[in-house]
């Protein structure tokens, strides 16, 4: 789903700007809210490149916190809301290094997951404990949903088969790994213990 702008969307369905003065001059692809709800990063595309910014909110600052050559992709926050995760799309096929950054921009983005492996979305847990994250829809598997626990170095796979496995996400206590898979021949949204 891609935006000019940014919107809070009722139960109702009723749409209201984020921040009615923002205008991010760009497309956005990709949002994710902080736990603490104090800051929204998006990946805004502009001249064909895709950097992460930091908007504030309710009305603060909209800052990007990534340069250089290559996009970078696909945010979600630290369980502290202090740094953001995203990846560097290294060769334009929109997966890569999964990589943090302070969201206040300050500092050097630094590099999360050790691997040879080109990952396309990373999740971490809110307790901190874990990342899971999703390979490349491109490589064998089509897409596999794996883990990474803080502080081991070899990822373990949730959900590797040979249908595409998309879109991980986490429920709020952690319990709850949702996905989207064409494991029945049409793309369906499953739900399993985590």
């Amino acid at each position: 789903l891609v935006s000019r702008r940014g919107y809070w969307v009722s139960r109702e369905g009723v749409a209201t700007p984020v921040d009615p003065a923002w205008d991010p001059q760009g497309i956005i692809d990709g949002i994710a809210l902080s736990p603490d709800g104090k800051g929204l990063a998006v990946g805004l595309i502009r001249n064909g490149k895709t950097d992460i910014w930091v908007k504030q909110l309710p009305t603060g600052p909209f800052s990007r916190i990534t340069f250089g050559d290559t996009s970078s992709v696909r945010p979600s926050w630290s369980p502290d809301s202090r740094e953001v995760l995203y990846i560097s799309d290294r060769g334009g096929s929109g997966v890569g290094a999964v990589y943090a950054h302070r969201a206040d921009g300050t500092g050097i983005a630094r590099p999360v997951v050790s691997s040879k492996i080109d990952f396309g979305q990373v999740v971490p847990s809110r307790d901190g404990r874990w990342l899971v994250l999703r390979t490349s829809a491109a490589a064998a598997g089509n897409g596999d949903i794996l883990a990474l626990r803080a502080g081991d170095t070899t990822v373990a796979p949730l959900v590797a088969s040979p249908a595409s496995e998309l879109y991980p996400t986490l429920s709020p206590d952690g319990r709850w790994l949702a996905y989207s898979s064409s494991e029945s021949g049409t793309m369906e949204v499953y739900v399993r213990p985590f």
